[in-house]
């Protein structure tokens, strides 16, 4: 009898041992498998966030075809990220697109997927986890920007025989051959000698074919110059005056100066232009508000960008009205909503900004060192009144607010989910 117990007693005993093996491989399964899950997790999220974020600039910024685009989603996704694979979100089994793109609002959206085999699970019959995260990125219009912010009003001109129009006549550079202009020593770039052409878009040595400036056959220049003096009406050639104001031969000027320029008071007061020269501005510069400025001249804004801002791309206000008044209400065109003003009690030139431009400063001629190319080809003189020059870029990414207006080259890029 005693003999049988002891069996009955070693068989539970088993049984419990079993019992508890089972538990534990399930508790280990829950604390290493579970935590291998929700690490993979994060991992799927950052690659979906990587990829929806380069596929919309892919699309939006480079101008991409919706194949580009997806190529971008599938490389941030897998090879710079470590995701298995992006799922299909276009349904269409008969193509091999995995993205979904909303081209209207041109925003992106993804799903990553990530499968990993199981350590502990396994033994349980799972021998493989996998985990799945989405995110959708949009290209927005800035409806104000941040940053890097040049205290520098622009004028906004229609393009020849048409109204102002979504590019306001503006020749841009894309970003990305201009950042394969500046780095590449091949191209020979040098900004303080040569003028940059106006090129196919896509190759960067077309861009390059007349550095010196010798022919007459279209350049990407623009100058902005430190005077009210300047009148396009007689000092530029295209009235019968001495300087070429039209760089690239499209009958507009090129030559911001006089009412075509302002000095922006962007933030604080008249004393503030040489620090947001320099250091840009604290807070979110929206569209559709009229600043305060003035369009005559300041040396030490010159003096500043000249010092610190040679090759730098800052973000310039372009404006499509402006007026000259003590009684803003009365006398200028504003227009509520969406206008807003920033009004100072006395006679101030306002300006009402409507977008942003990506200008890269290449030269700054400050009257005490040697001259620019930019001056040189249009025949301004060592007298003539300082001046900044440059190009203006496209596909330009900046921080910001999103918002409506036109499409300048600008944009924010924003995770939406």
């Amino acid at each position: 009898m005693l003999y049988k117990n002891r069996i009955s007693e070693k068989g539970q005993t088993i049984v419990l041992v079993v019992i508890s093996v089972m538990v534990m491989v399930v508790m280990a399964a829950l604390v290493v498998d579970g935590g291998n899950l929700y690490m993979h997790r994060r991992q799927a999220q950052t690659a979906a966030d990587a990829a929806a974020l380069a596929a919309a600039y892919e699309y939006c910024v480079n101008h991409g075809t919706l194949a580009d685009a997806n190529a971008k989603a599938v490389e941030y996704a897998t090879v710079q990220n470590n995701g298995t694979a992006l799922a299909d979100l276009d349904g269409d089994d008969a193509n091999s697109i995995q993205i979904l793109l909303d081209a209207e609002n041109r925003s992106v959206s993804v799903e990553v997927e990530i499968t990993q085999p199981t350590f502990f699970a396994k033994i349980l019959g799972v021998p493989e986890e996998t985990v799945r995260a989405d995110a959708t990125a949009d290209c927005l219009i800035p409806g104000g920007l941040e940053g890097n912010i040049a205290p520098i009003a622009w004028t906004c001109r229609p393009p020849v025989g048409g109204t102002v129009g979504p590019d306001c006549g503006i020749n841009k550079i894309p970003y990305e051959v201009w950042q394969e202009l500046d780095g590449n020593p091949l191209y020979g770039f040098d900004y303080g000698t040569h003028i940059l052409d106006l090129g196919d878009g896509v190759d960067p040595a077309s861009y390059m074919t007349d550095l010196s400036g010798v022919n007459d056959e279209g350049k990407a220049l623009y100058i902005v110059m430190d005077t009210d003096k300047f009148d396009e009406t007689t000092d530029c050639d295209l009235y019968g005056g001495p300087i070429d104001c039209d760089f690239d031969n499209d009958g507009e000027i090129d030559i911001a100066a006089g009412g075509n320029r302002g000095w922006l008071y962007l933030e604080g007061n008249a004393s503030d232009l040489d620090n947001i020269m320099n250091d840009g501005t604290e807070d979110v510069v929206p569209k559709n508000k009229w600043f305060p400025g003035k369009p005559g001249s300041d040396d030490v804004v010159i003096a500043t960008a000249h010092d610190n801002k040679i090759g730098d791309i800052v973000l310039i206000p372009i404006f499509d009205k402006i007026c000259e008044t003590n009684d803003f209400y009365n006398d200028c065109d504003y227009v509520s909503p969406p206008d807003t003003v920033w009004e100072w009690t006395g006679l101030y030139t306002y300006y009402h900004i409507v977008d942003f431009g990506a200008f890269v400063i290449t030269c700054v001629y400050d009257n005490v060192h040697d001259s620019c190319p930019g001056r040189t080809y249009a025949g301004l003189g060592k007298k003539d009144a300082n001046t900044i020059e440059g190009y203006f870029l496209d596909g330009y990414v900046a921080n910001g607010l999103n918002g409506p207006g036109d499409d300048m080259g600008v944009y924010v890029l924003s995770l939406t989910k």
